[in-house]
């Protein structure tokens, strides 16, 4: 069962700790955050992948020596030698998300802005932007919002990235049943909205747990 993790990167503990953390990632890795410009963006790249790193150990009882990240040739990343475990990452403002499961899985969070009708007929399919400007006018952005976190998250579960056009497939979100279609694929799909003014999405190809928990960066 896919598994669901939360961490705020501007908690005290975050702040306090980011240096000693850096020492916990490649050294690969750690060029790439510090080309980062804005600390927040250093700090969202590093503590994704902490997160990943320490639910591995504690999951599956790799040890972090052992855990190398590879891409494929979309850029998803995964676990070199261990196809049994899967892994996502998304980020947005303040927070961090981590899915972990035994089977291909894809995350996003967004957070909620504008009702971008725009985007929604550039990229959407047409029952789906039907269905988003029938919606009352105070609704449209988190319905969007919706729309566009269950797209981002079926999209990384694949691993194609946009190699798939965002208009090939769709969902429609009718009393928190999400309906997916061409109906032909066998996913799981799950929206997550605790964290204020933020949707989080989750596709699977394993069933999905209710919660989202929040992840302890202990020492």
């Amino acid at each position: 069962m896919v598994e669901l993790y939360s961490f705020n990167i501007n908690s005290d503990l975050a702040k306090e700790q980011y240096n000693y953390y850096k020492k916990l990632v490649s050294a690969d890795k750690l060029l790439q955050i510090e080309r980062f410009r804005f600390e927040e963006d250093r700090r969202r790249s590093l503590y994704g992948e902490i997160m990943v790193r320490r639910l591995i150990r504690d999951k599956f009882g790799i040890d972090n020596s052992l855990i190398v990240f590879k891409s494929n040739e979309y850029g998803k990343p995964y676990l070199n030698g261990y196809p049994q475990i899967h892994f996502n990452i998304s980020h947005s403002g303040t927070w961090v998300i981590a899915g972990i499961g035994c089977h291909e899985l894809g995350v996003d969070i967004e957070q909620i802005g504008e009702n971008n009708e725009d985007i929604a007929k550039r990229f959407f399919t047409e029952k789906e932007y039907y269905n988003l400007c029938n919606k009352c006018e105070k609704d449209r952005a988190e319905y969007f919002c919706e729309l566009w976190t269950l797209k981002e998250s079926y999209i990384k579960c694949i691993g194609k990235g946009l190699s798939i056009p965002l208009n090939s497939f769709g969902f429609e979100i009718e009393k928190n049943e999400i309906s997916f279609f061409p109906s032909n694929h066998n996913y799981y799909f799950k929206i997550h909205d605790s964290l204020s003014g933020y949707k989080v999405a989750v596709c699977s190809e394993e069933e999905i747990d209710n919660r989202l928990q929040d992840f302890s960066l202990d020492l």
